[in-house]
Order: structure tokens, then sequence, then C-alpha cells
């Protein structure tokens, strides 16, 4: 399964294959999914066991270490689609959580 939790990205990639989105981000405001409309997901799609994050920059995500927790509270693992490219403090969070992601 895969789910596109935000439309921010700090890339302008040409291979991107979000690329209309990311073009028209002047005229799209910032937009994520929440926390609780992600928990409902894992918990509709219970047999889902691998959950594929993509954006924009998932990494970018306003509350990274709350989308981790509610994987963690579902028993998911997570797989990022992520340029790597954000702040030492969200690469630290992401490896803090590295038990729980999928593809380290």
């Amino acid at each position: 399964m895969n789910i596109s939790i935000t439309n921010e990205c700090n890339r302008r990639c040409d291979f991107c294959f979000q690329k209309e989105w990311y073009l028209s981000n002047d005229k799209i405001p910032k937009q994520e999914m929440t926390l609780e409309n992600i928990d409902k997901i894992l918990k509709w799609a219970s047999e889902t066991k691998i959950v594929k994050v993509f954006g924009g920059e998932p990494l970018l995500y306003s509350n990274l270490q709350g989308l981790f927790n509610v994987f963690k509270e579902n028993n998911r693992k997570i797989r990022f689609l992520t340029n790597f490219n954000v702040s030492s403090e969200r690469i630290d969070i992401f490896f803090k959580n590295k038990e729980i992601i999928d593809g380290i």
C-alpha cells in the first residue's frame, strides 16, 4: 500500500513522478494527511504489513516522530521514498526509529 502524506518538497527533480504537483506548488498550499487519518488507514488495511510513504518529501512531514509512533502502535513497517535532503534533526528521527523502517 502507498500513501502520500504531504505535498511539501524541498527539491524540484526533473525525473519526479509528482512533477505536475510540485510545478503547481506555488498555487497549492501545503497539505498534509493528519495522523488521525493515517491511523484510520492503517487500521482499515490491517493485512498490510509494509506501507510505502511518499509525498512530496515525507521526511518534511510536520510531526515526523508522531508518524513513526502511529506506525509503531499499529505494528507496521514503513518504507520511504525520500531524497534524504533534510536537516540532520530529521535524519536523526529517521534512524532513531529504524526498527520499523523497511529497507535500511
